[in-house]
Protein backbone atom coordinates (compact mmCIF):
# COMPACT_ATOMS: atom_id res chain seq x y z
CA UNK A 1 0.00 0.00 0.00
CA UNK A 2 3.21 2.65 0.73
CA UNK A 3 4.01 1.72 -2.29
CA UNK A 4 1.32 1.78 -4.25
CA UNK A 5 0.60 5.91 -3.05
CA UNK A 6 4.23 6.44 -3.93
CA UNK A 7 4.21 4.70 -7.62
CA UNK A 8 0.32 6.63 -7.89
CA UNK A 9 1.34 9.92 -7.35
CA UNK A 10 4.66 9.28 -9.77
CA UNK A 11 2.20 8.12 -12.37
CA UNK A 12 -0.48 11.08 -11.82
CA UNK A 13 2.53 13.75 -12.30
CA UNK A 14 3.47 11.47 -15.66
CA UNK A 15 0.01 11.48 -17.16
CA UNK A 16 -0.26 15.42 -16.29
CA UNK A 17 3.07 16.59 -17.65
CA UNK A 18 2.67 14.20 -21.10
CA UNK A 19 -0.65 15.91 -21.92
CA UNK A 20 1.01 18.95 -21.66
CA UNK A 21 2.05 20.94 -25.11
CA UNK A 22 5.79 20.79 -25.79
CA UNK A 23 5.85 17.71 -23.48
CA UNK A 24 8.19 15.80 -25.66
CA UNK A 25 10.38 17.15 -28.69
CA UNK A 26 11.08 15.30 -32.14
CA UNK A 27 14.06 13.29 -32.39
CA UNK A 28 16.11 11.69 -35.03
CA UNK A 29 14.63 8.02 -35.42
CA UNK A 30 17.43 5.24 -35.01
CA UNK A 31 20.43 4.69 -34.07
CA UNK A 32 21.58 7.87 -35.47
CA UNK A 33 18.86 9.78 -32.91
CA UNK A 34 20.98 7.12 -30.34
CA UNK A 35 24.63 7.92 -30.68
CA UNK A 36 23.34 11.89 -30.93
CA UNK A 37 21.17 11.55 -27.84
CA UNK A 38 24.51 9.96 -26.26
CA UNK A 39 26.97 12.28 -27.52
CA UNK A 40 24.87 15.63 -26.63
CA UNK A 41 24.29 14.04 -22.82
CA UNK A 42 28.38 13.18 -22.27
CA UNK A 43 29.40 16.68 -23.60
CA UNK A 44 26.77 18.49 -21.18
CA UNK A 45 27.65 16.29 -18.28
CA UNK A 46 31.91 16.84 -19.23
CA UNK A 47 30.44 20.97 -19.61
CA UNK A 48 29.34 20.82 -15.87
CA UNK A 49 31.51 18.89 -14.13
CA UNK A 50 34.74 20.70 -15.71
CA UNK A 51 32.75 23.91 -16.12
CA UNK A 52 33.62 23.78 -20.50
CA UNK A 53 31.39 26.65 -21.81
CA UNK A 54 32.27 25.34 -25.03
CA UNK A 55 31.63 22.17 -24.73
CA UNK A 56 28.15 23.02 -23.44
CA UNK A 57 27.72 25.56 -26.69
CA UNK A 58 28.66 21.82 -28.96
CA UNK A 59 25.99 20.11 -27.19
CA UNK A 60 23.00 23.05 -27.31
CA UNK A 61 24.40 23.46 -31.41
CA UNK A 62 23.57 19.42 -31.36
CA UNK A 63 20.20 19.52 -30.09
CA UNK A 64 19.14 22.43 -32.07
CA UNK A 65 20.57 20.89 -35.56
CA UNK A 66 18.42 17.26 -34.72
CA UNK A 67 15.26 19.04 -33.13
CA UNK A 68 14.82 21.91 -36.41
CA UNK A 69 15.87 18.91 -39.22
CA UNK A 70 13.06 16.79 -37.39
CA UNK A 71 10.60 19.71 -37.01
CA UNK A 72 11.74 21.50 -40.70
CA UNK A 73 11.28 17.98 -42.18
CA UNK A 74 7.70 17.28 -40.83
CA UNK A 75 6.90 21.04 -41.56
CA UNK A 76 7.80 21.19 -45.01
CA UNK A 77 6.09 17.44 -45.92
CA UNK A 78 3.17 19.33 -43.96
CA UNK A 79 3.04 21.94 -46.77
CA UNK A 80 2.36 19.36 -49.34
CA UNK A 81 -0.48 18.12 -47.62
CA UNK A 82 -3.82 18.32 -49.14
CA UNK A 83 -6.42 20.82 -48.28
CA UNK A 84 -9.65 19.52 -49.44
CA UNK A 85 -8.62 15.64 -47.93
CA UNK A 86 -12.04 13.72 -47.60
CA UNK A 87 -10.71 10.89 -45.38
CA UNK A 88 -8.06 11.11 -42.41
CA UNK A 89 -6.62 8.25 -40.61
CA UNK A 90 -4.63 9.30 -37.66
CA UNK A 91 -1.67 8.73 -36.49
CA UNK A 92 -2.36 7.47 -32.59
CA UNK A 93 -0.53 4.14 -32.11
CA UNK A 94 -1.85 1.30 -31.78
CA UNK A 95 -5.64 2.13 -32.42
CA UNK A 96 -8.03 3.82 -34.25
CA UNK A 97 -9.12 7.35 -35.24
CA UNK A 98 -10.40 8.09 -38.55
CA UNK A 99 -11.87 11.39 -39.90
CA UNK A 100 -14.68 11.62 -42.39
CA UNK A 101 -14.98 15.04 -43.78
CA UNK A 102 -17.41 16.42 -46.78
CA UNK A 103 -18.38 19.81 -47.46
CA UNK A 104 -17.23 20.86 -44.57
CA UNK A 105 -18.36 18.48 -42.32
CA UNK A 106 -16.85 16.17 -39.78
CA UNK A 107 -17.39 12.69 -38.69
CA UNK A 108 -14.66 11.25 -36.37
CA UNK A 109 -14.56 7.18 -35.98
CA UNK A 110 -12.82 6.24 -32.48
CA UNK A 111 -10.37 8.25 -30.93
CA UNK A 112 -7.53 5.79 -30.46
CA UNK A 113 -6.12 4.89 -27.14
CA UNK A 114 -3.70 8.44 -26.27
CA UNK A 115 -5.46 11.44 -25.89
CA UNK A 116 -2.46 13.27 -26.30
CA UNK A 117 -1.48 11.64 -29.72
CA UNK A 118 -4.88 12.56 -31.09
CA UNK A 119 -5.42 16.29 -29.83
CA UNK A 120 -1.80 16.71 -31.97
CA UNK A 121 -3.62 14.79 -34.93
CA UNK A 122 -6.38 17.35 -34.92
CA UNK A 123 -4.15 20.09 -34.35
CA UNK A 124 -2.36 18.87 -37.27
CA UNK A 125 -5.42 18.98 -39.73
CA UNK A 126 -6.76 22.01 -37.89
CA UNK A 127 -10.19 20.24 -36.93
CA UNK A 128 -11.67 22.07 -33.65
CA UNK A 129 -14.90 21.19 -34.13
CA UNK A 130 -16.82 17.61 -35.33
CA UNK A 131 -20.35 17.70 -36.19
CA UNK A 132 -20.53 13.33 -35.16
CA UNK A 133 -18.26 11.20 -33.38
CA UNK A 134 -18.75 7.49 -33.92
CA UNK A 135 -17.35 4.99 -30.94
CA UNK A 136 -17.64 1.88 -32.33
CA UNK A 137 -16.80 -0.19 -29.17
CA UNK A 138 -15.65 0.48 -25.83
CA UNK A 139 -12.34 -1.17 -25.66
CA UNK A 140 -9.10 1.34 -25.40
CA UNK A 141 -7.39 1.45 -27.90
CA UNK A 142 -10.70 3.22 -29.22
CA UNK A 143 -12.25 5.32 -26.65
CA UNK A 144 -9.16 6.01 -24.71
CA UNK A 145 -8.62 9.64 -26.15
CA UNK A 146 -12.14 10.63 -25.68
CA UNK A 147 -11.36 13.25 -23.35
CA UNK A 148 -10.17 15.23 -26.46
CA UNK A 149 -13.38 15.45 -28.01
CA UNK A 150 -15.89 15.94 -25.22
CA UNK A 151 -17.65 19.18 -26.09
CA UNK A 152 -16.38 19.23 -29.29
CA UNK A 153 -19.63 17.42 -31.18
CA UNK A 154 -23.37 18.45 -30.56
CA UNK A 155 -23.64 13.65 -31.46
CA UNK A 156 -22.04 11.16 -30.08
CA UNK A 157 -22.69 7.83 -31.69
CA UNK A 158 -21.85 4.19 -29.61
CA UNK A 159 -22.51 0.51 -29.78
CA UNK A 160 -23.87 -1.89 -27.06
CA UNK A 161 -22.66 -0.50 -23.82
CA UNK A 162 -19.89 -2.23 -21.67
CA UNK A 163 -20.39 -1.20 -18.26
CA UNK A 164 -18.11 0.41 -16.01
CA UNK A 165 -15.51 1.36 -18.34
CA UNK A 166 -18.91 2.73 -21.48
CA UNK A 167 -20.94 4.50 -18.50
CA UNK A 168 -18.10 7.27 -17.37
CA UNK A 169 -17.66 7.80 -21.51
CA UNK A 170 -21.40 7.88 -21.68
CA UNK A 171 -21.87 10.13 -19.22
CA UNK A 172 -18.81 12.87 -20.20
CA UNK A 173 -20.44 12.93 -23.62
CA UNK A 174 -23.88 13.55 -21.94
CA UNK A 175 -22.51 16.16 -19.42
CA UNK A 176 -21.07 18.59 -22.50
CA UNK A 177 -24.67 18.19 -23.92
CA UNK A 178 -24.03 16.31 -26.60
CA UNK A 179 -26.78 13.95 -27.69
CA UNK A 180 -25.55 10.14 -26.98
CA UNK A 181 -27.26 7.24 -28.89
CA UNK A 182 -26.42 3.65 -28.92
CA UNK A 183 -26.96 2.74 -32.93
CA UNK A 184 -27.82 -0.66 -34.51
CA UNK A 185 -28.09 -1.74 -38.14
CA UNK A 186 -30.90 0.61 -39.71
CA UNK A 187 -29.22 3.89 -38.30
CA UNK A 188 -28.73 6.72 -40.46
CA UNK A 189 -28.17 10.09 -41.64
CA UNK A 190 -26.22 12.61 -43.59
CA UNK A 191 -22.40 14.12 -43.62
CA UNK A 192 -22.38 16.96 -46.08
CA UNK A 193 -22.94 15.72 -49.57
CA UNK A 194 -22.74 12.01 -48.09
CA UNK A 195 -25.03 9.78 -47.03
CA UNK A 196 -24.09 7.17 -43.89
CA UNK A 197 -25.77 4.25 -41.96
CA UNK A 198 -24.84 1.30 -39.91
CA UNK A 199 -24.65 -1.71 -41.26
CA UNK A 200 -23.63 -3.32 -37.95
CA UNK A 201 -24.47 -4.76 -35.09
CA UNK A 202 -27.76 -5.89 -35.59
CA UNK A 203 -30.68 -5.02 -32.97
CA UNK A 204 -30.93 -8.02 -31.13
CA UNK A 205 -32.12 -8.03 -28.16
CA UNK A 206 -29.22 -8.68 -25.45
CA UNK A 207 -26.17 -8.41 -28.11
CA UNK A 208 -22.94 -8.80 -26.07
CA UNK A 209 -20.55 -5.70 -26.52
CA UNK A 210 -16.99 -6.31 -27.79
CA UNK A 211 -15.49 -6.55 -30.81
CA UNK A 212 -18.05 -8.89 -32.44
CA UNK A 213 -20.81 -6.01 -31.71
CA UNK A 214 -18.81 -3.35 -32.66
CA UNK A 215 -20.21 -0.55 -35.02
CA UNK A 216 -19.72 -0.79 -38.82
CA UNK A 217 -21.02 2.07 -40.65
CA UNK A 218 -20.41 3.05 -44.41
CA UNK A 219 -20.77 6.07 -45.84
CA UNK A 220 -22.14 6.41 -49.34
CA UNK A 221 -22.67 8.50 -52.10
CA UNK A 222 -25.63 10.84 -51.88
CA UNK A 223 -28.12 12.63 -54.58
CA UNK A 224 -25.70 16.03 -54.30
CA UNK A 225 -22.17 13.73 -54.70
CA UNK A 226 -20.19 14.89 -57.62
CA UNK A 227 -17.02 12.99 -58.90
CA UNK A 228 -15.10 14.58 -55.69
CA UNK A 229 -17.23 12.46 -53.11
CA UNK A 230 -15.14 9.49 -51.47
CA UNK A 231 -17.02 7.00 -49.91
CA UNK A 232 -15.99 3.95 -47.50
CA UNK A 233 -16.27 1.78 -44.59
CA UNK A 234 -15.22 1.42 -41.03
CA UNK A 235 -15.21 -1.98 -39.42
CA UNK A 236 -14.10 -1.45 -36.29
CA UNK A 237 -13.15 -4.84 -35.18
CA UNK A 238 -15.27 -7.48 -35.98
CA UNK A 239 -14.18 -10.68 -36.25
CA UNK A 240 -14.73 -12.95 -39.55
CA UNK A 241 -17.51 -14.85 -38.23
CA UNK A 242 -19.46 -11.20 -38.10
CA UNK A 243 -17.88 -10.06 -41.35
CA UNK A 244 -19.53 -12.98 -43.15
CA UNK A 245 -22.59 -12.59 -41.68
CA UNK A 246 -22.55 -9.11 -42.54
CA UNK A 247 -21.81 -10.03 -46.38
CA UNK A 248 -24.28 -12.46 -47.05
CA UNK A 249 -26.92 -9.68 -45.65
CA UNK A 250 -25.84 -7.76 -49.04
CA UNK A 251 -25.21 -4.42 -46.67
CA UNK A 252 -22.43 -3.34 -48.37
CA UNK A 253 -21.18 -2.52 -51.99
CA UNK A 254 -18.06 -1.21 -53.54
CA UNK A 255 -16.47 1.59 -51.78
CA UNK A 256 -13.36 4.04 -52.02
CA UNK A 257 -11.71 3.38 -48.64
CA UNK A 258 -12.48 0.63 -45.95
CA UNK A 259 -11.13 0.78 -42.52
CA UNK A 260 -9.59 -2.98 -42.00
CA UNK A 261 -11.21 -4.41 -38.97
CA UNK A 262 -9.30 -5.33 -35.75
CA UNK A 263 -5.74 -3.51 -37.20
CA UNK A 264 -5.43 -6.17 -39.52
CA UNK A 265 -5.48 -9.09 -37.55
CA UNK A 266 -5.68 -12.42 -39.07
CA UNK A 267 -9.36 -12.57 -38.18
CA UNK A 268 -10.53 -11.67 -41.27
CA UNK A 269 -13.30 -12.88 -44.25
CA UNK A 270 -11.73 -12.46 -47.59
CA UNK A 271 -15.11 -12.28 -49.20
CA UNK A 272 -16.02 -9.11 -47.20
CA UNK A 273 -12.88 -7.42 -48.44
CA UNK A 274 -13.46 -9.13 -52.00
CA UNK A 275 -16.89 -7.71 -52.10
CA UNK A 276 -15.73 -3.62 -51.15
CA UNK A 277 -12.78 -3.86 -53.90
CA UNK A 278 -11.61 -0.63 -51.98
CA UNK A 279 -8.58 0.99 -54.00
CA UNK A 280 -7.57 2.01 -50.25
CA UNK A 281 -7.61 0.05 -47.24
CA UNK A 282 -6.32 1.68 -44.14
CA UNK A 283 -4.84 -0.04 -40.69
CA UNK A 284 -4.52 2.11 -38.22
CA UNK A 285 -1.48 -0.12 -35.81
CA UNK A 286 1.32 0.88 -33.45
CA UNK A 287 5.17 0.08 -34.58
CA UNK A 288 6.14 -2.62 -33.16
CA UNK A 289 3.16 -3.63 -31.55
CA UNK A 290 3.01 -7.01 -29.63
CA UNK A 291 0.45 -8.33 -31.69
CA UNK A 292 1.75 -8.90 -34.57
CA UNK A 293 -0.39 -6.70 -36.38
CA UNK A 294 -1.12 -6.25 -39.41
CA UNK A 295 -0.60 -9.65 -40.41
CA UNK A 296 1.05 -11.09 -43.42
CA UNK A 297 -2.47 -12.93 -44.37
CA UNK A 298 -4.62 -9.61 -44.09
CA UNK A 299 -1.89 -8.24 -46.22
CA UNK A 300 -2.25 -10.91 -48.91
CA UNK A 301 -5.91 -10.60 -48.94
CA UNK A 302 -5.91 -6.77 -48.91
CA UNK A 303 -3.38 -7.04 -52.26
CA UNK A 304 -5.91 -10.10 -53.36
CA UNK A 305 -8.52 -7.52 -53.30
CA UNK A 306 -6.82 -4.68 -55.74
CA UNK A 307 -6.53 -2.57 -52.14
CA UNK A 308 -3.40 -0.50 -51.89
CA UNK A 309 -2.21 -0.68 -48.31
CA UNK A 310 -1.89 2.30 -46.04
CA UNK A 311 -0.71 1.58 -42.75
CA UNK A 312 -0.31 4.47 -39.57
CA UNK A 313 2.67 2.62 -38.35
CA UNK A 314 4.94 3.28 -41.36
CA UNK A 315 3.39 6.38 -43.26
CA UNK A 316 2.40 7.92 -40.11
CA UNK A 317 -0.86 10.58 -40.87
CA UNK A 318 -2.84 9.60 -43.62
CA UNK A 319 -5.16 11.95 -46.00
CA UNK A 320 -7.01 10.62 -48.97
CA UNK A 321 -8.65 13.43 -51.50
CA UNK A 322 -9.98 13.44 -54.92
CA UNK A 323 -9.89 15.74 -57.62
CA UNK A 324 -12.43 16.54 -59.90
CA UNK A 325 -11.42 14.07 -62.53
CA UNK A 326 -12.24 11.28 -60.01
CA UNK A 327 -8.42 10.47 -59.67
CA UNK A 328 -8.57 9.79 -55.69
CA UNK A 329 -4.91 10.88 -54.41
CA UNK A 330 -3.05 9.30 -51.00
CA UNK A 331 -0.84 11.86 -48.75
CA UNK A 332 1.08 10.07 -46.50
CA UNK A 333 2.89 12.05 -43.28
CA UNK A 334 6.06 10.12 -43.89
CA UNK A 335 6.24 8.84 -47.34
CA UNK A 336 4.50 11.69 -49.76
CA UNK A 337 1.54 11.23 -52.02
CA UNK A 338 0.51 8.80 -54.57
CA UNK A 339 -2.62 9.02 -57.11
CA UNK A 340 -4.95 5.87 -57.43
CA UNK A 341 -6.77 5.80 -60.46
Amino acid sequence: WVSWLCATVIAACARVIESLPGASIPWPPGAGGIVLSVVITGLVGVAIIRRRTALACAAGALIIVAVSSTVGGTFIRWLSAPTEWAWAQCDVGQGDAVLVRDSGVTALIDTGRNAAHLRDCLAELGVSQLDLVILSHFDIDHVGGFAQVVGRTPVMLHGPPDGDKSATIIGEFEASGASVLSVCRGAQGTLGRLTWRVVWPTCSAGIEPGNPASVVVAFDRGPDCDSTCVTGVALGDIPAAQQRAMTAAGRLGNYDVVKVSHHGSRDQEAATYASLRAPIALIGVGANNEYGHPTAETLAILVASGSTVVRSDTSGTTLVSRDDDGILSVWRERAGEGDLH
